[in-house]
């Protein structure tokens, strides 16, 4: 496995290293936007896109690695997500509500076709488990949804997002590996893999920025796999989740 992400590591510095070294002849050959508006505090232009450098090698190693069927339910339609908030990022304008219709769309279609049991809940001050699967469908639908949007708005300065990110895997891969989660275990340090190579060239210079693709993608990850951890791991309270992240 360490050859593995070795390799999952080099791919990915060696296409980070070729996406802002050739940036300007990139967004010239593609004709992608231009992003001169009054927050842009950066000197020249520089590419949005490290959320889709971020996907590639990870969903590349989705054929090279066994992972769970759920996992790899989260990557396929991962891509979806990409798809959409990358089109926004370099072609076109899309509105914020759309964006966010498209996020509850894409989370409820992917707990429907999941056959996983949600985690059950106590309301503690009125004595009271929340059991209903109806409530609890829309619930995570809606936590992940503030989770992805979350991770957008903390999005503003240099390594704010990614460390954010980094610091949720390696919460989560501490307790995972508590309790011998090895299969868990791989994906998470696929994921930080992947993220640190971009941590590398984002933060403190920016030379390439997550844009709405990769901070979407990075808190639909991370909200998915937290449901998905706490739903097999019943003994373990669903608060500690909220540890995770805050």
């Amino acid at each position: 496995m360490i050859n593995f992400y070795l390799v999952l590591f080099l791919v990915t510095v060696a296409l980070f290293a070729l996406i802002t070294t050739f940036s300007n002849d990139i967004q010239r050959i593609c004709k992608f936007k231009n992003h001169s508006d009054i927050q842009n505090i950066h000197a020249g232009s520089v590419p949005r896109y490290g959320g889709v450098i971020i996907f590639l090698p990870l969903f590349i190693s989705t054929t090279i690695i066994n992972y769970s069927d759920y996992i790899n339910s989260i990557i396929f339609v991962s891509f979806f997500l990409v798809l959409i908030s990358a089109l926004e990022d370099l072609y076109f304008d899309i509105s914020p509500l759309s964006r966010l219709i498209s996020i509850l769309l894409i989370a409820t279609i992917f707990f429907y076709n999941q056959n996983i049991q949600l985690p059950h809940f106590n309301i503690h001050i009125l004595n009271f488990e929340v059991t209903s699967e109806i409530f609890l469908f829309f619930f995570y639908v809606m936590c992940v949804t503030v989770m992805t949007n979350g991770m957008n708005l903390i999005d503003g300065t240099n390594g704010n997002s990614i460390l954010n990110f980094i610091f949720f895997v390696t919460a989560l891969l501490i307790v995972t590996n508590e309790i011998n989660f090895n299969q868990f275990n791989i994906f998470l340090v696929s994921l930080l893999t992947v993220s640190i190579p971009f941590l590398m060239f984002n933060f403190p210079l920016g030379r390439i920025f997550l844009g709405d693709c990769g901070a979407y993608l990075l808190g639909f990850v991370v909200s998915l796999l937290i449901i998905y951890f706490y739903s097999l791991n019943s003994n373990l309270s669903p608060y500690a989740a909220l540890l995770t992240i805050f």
